[in-house]
């Protein structure tokens, strides 16, 4: 009797590490509306796009010639369709170097994801419109 006592406590801890490790990984990954590539509406022969991952990380890529310099990462933040991002690092064309005691509205970024489905990009420089291209 002891013994079956004794297992009634690790059957209950095993389902419920089993029942957590089944549900919502997948299901949140799904419901992240930012989560995806988005490619800027800007025809100027610069490539702009930002990746955004469902880890909350994002990168974001520009080059008219195929090289790295000014690309950005960091991570981010989102309530429904808005989010705010910051950025932690940025490539000077060698290596990757902290964005620490930059300015806080240089390194922050808001985007919020449209009625049409296009991502509105507010930054110290502008706004600028992405669409996902996933």
């Amino acid at each position: 009797m002891k013994k079956i006592l004794w297992m009634i406590p690790v059957i209950l801890v095993s389902v419920g590490f089993f029942s957590c490790s089944m549900g919502t990984d997948d299901d949140d990954d799904d419901t992240n509306p930012f989560a995806g590539t988005w490619e800027s509406t800007v025809t100027d022969g610069v490539s702009r796009k930002i990746i955004m991952n469902n880890d909350l990380t994002w990168e974001f890529h520009q080059s008219a010639s195929g090289d790295a310099q000014g690309d950005t990462r960091g991570i981010y933040t989102y309530n429904g369709k808005t989010a705010t991002a910051i950025s932690s690092e940025l490539y000077t064309g060698t290596a990757w170097m902290s964005t620490e005691g930059q300015p806080t509205n240089v390194i922050t970024v808001t985007a919020e994801i449209q009625d049409d489905g296009k991502l509105e990009v507010t930054a110290y420089d502008g706004t600028f419109t992405y669409t996902r291209n996933n």
